[in-house]
């Protein structure tokens, strides 16, 4: 009969085997989704467990086997910047969303950790996805707001500032044919880099509508203040529309 000795044996052995061979692993950065080792989490602190149980040592090899996959999800983010805020969130989500609501001390630790990667990066990503799209209108009204602040209603004189430069920025970007086309445009894009095992499309996309909304209802009342009587379309709660016929219309 096996001894609680030889038990340790052969599972720091499964272990060690474990640790190596995701270490060894190789990942592309370009739409890679969900790691498979990081799928496959649950399966491993199953197998822990069944090997030692509720020992210690299942919680350090617990920590262990998380700090391994960490580090692979951040090298093969590292890869692309492109791609990097994207595969961290949707890695710490799916390692949160399983340690969420277990009791053990460690496994609350690292599901603190994975949330903390998960909220940071979601921030990320939905910024650079609103600037993908409306970079050049984020920069001319941040620009725009800064100068006012400096310069008040002079602003206007500025050839950067001018009706004309305003209007041409509408022609590129606003009006609702625009915007819904790139409304679509960067819903198409999320679509194409979120992957399905992430189970995070319809959040990341409520949390860009909810960003893009508040940076529009902020230039909205710099418009109504600088280029009176000129304003920006659509209204907010057309433009809250455009958003989530996506969402209900994925296919149009």
């Amino acid at each position: 009969q096996s001894t609680w000795e030889d038990s340790m044996t052969y599972s720091d052995k499964f272990f060690n085997k474990t640790i190596k061979e995701i270490q060894e692993l190789k990942y592309e950065a370009k739409r890679v989704g969900v790691l498979q080792p990081v799928l496959k989490l649950p399966s491993f602190i199953l197998k822990i467990f069944s090997l030692v149980g509720e020992k210690l040592i299942a919680h350090s090899y617990i920590k262990s086997l998380c700090e391994t996959l960490f580090n692979l999800v951040e090298i093969t983010a590292h890869k692309d910047p492109k791609y990097t805020s994207l595969i961290i969130m949707e890695n710490s989500y799916h390692t949160w969303r399983y340690f969420h609501g277990i009791n053990i001390p460690v496994v609350e630790n690292l599901a603190k950790i994975a949330l903390e990667k998960y909220e940071k990066n979601l921030n990320i990503y939905v910024e650079w996805i609103a600037f993908r799209q409306f970079g050049e209108a984020i920069e001319y009204f941040s620009a725009l707001a800064s100068a006012r602040a400096v310069m008040d209603s002079e602003v206007i004189f500025q050839d950067r500032f001018s009706k004309k430069a305003f209007k041409k920025l509408c022609s590129t970007y606003f009006g609702d044919a625009n915007v819904e086309k790139g409304v679509h445009t960067t819903f198409q894009r999320v679509e194409r880099q979120v992957c399905i095992d992430s189970g995070l499309k319809n959040t990341i996309w409520n949390e860009i509508t909810a960003n893009v909304l508040v940076k529009f209802e902020l230039w909205q009342e710099l418009v109504k203040s600088v280029y009176k009587p000129l304003t920006l379309t659509p209204n907010l709660e057309d433009l809250k529309i455009i958003f989530m016929s996506e969402i209900e219309n994925p296919s149009k």
